[in-house]
Order: structure tokens, then C-alpha cells, then sequence
């Protein structure tokens, strides 16, 4: 089933609004022919977002496991030691 428009028209858009005291920017999504909307999305893609601080954070926590494999080498080198 292809959603309708109350126009009849069948082909929607993305336009992109900045709603007056917002302070984020949206997508409607809105006929292309009388640009009635019919629905609101995130400016941001959110997942996107999400996916990318995930593989940031993932990065992060490999260096400081790293580096704690390093301080406990060094431990023992110096426990050995003595």
C-alpha cells in the first residue's frame, strides 16, 4: 500500500525546518506537491551518531587495555627485580 497525500498525490520530500524557538533542526517529511506534512524525522541521523561514538569509545577502551598490559609488564618486571 503507497501512502497518499489529502492532495492525491503520491510523491513526499524531505525539507529540511528549523521551527521557531527550537534549538535543533528537523526533517519534515511533506508532499512534494502542496507540502502538506506528515511527519517529523531528526536532522541528525542518530544512529549514525551513535555508531560512530560506539566505535570511538571501542577504540578507546583497546588503548587503555593496552596500556594496562604494558603497566602490568612493567610491575612485574620490577617486582622481578627485587
Amino acid at each position: 500500500m503507497m501512502s497518499k497525500c489529502t492532495c492525491n498525490s503520491f510523491r513526499f520530500e524531505l525539507k529540511e525546518a528549523s521551527p521557531e524557538n527550537s534549538r535543533y533542526k528537523f526533517y519534515f517529511i511533506q508532499c512534494a506537491l502542496c507540502g502538506n506534512p506528515i511527519g517529523v524525522t531528526d536532522y541528525y541521523h542518530t544512529h549514525t551518531a551513535i555508531e560512530a561514538m560506539k566505535k570511538e569509545i571501542e577504540s578507546k577502551i583497546r588503548n587503555i587495555e593496552s596500556s594496562l598490559v604494558n603497566i602490568e609488564h612493567s610491575l612485574r618486571a620490577i617486582t622481578n627485580k627485587q
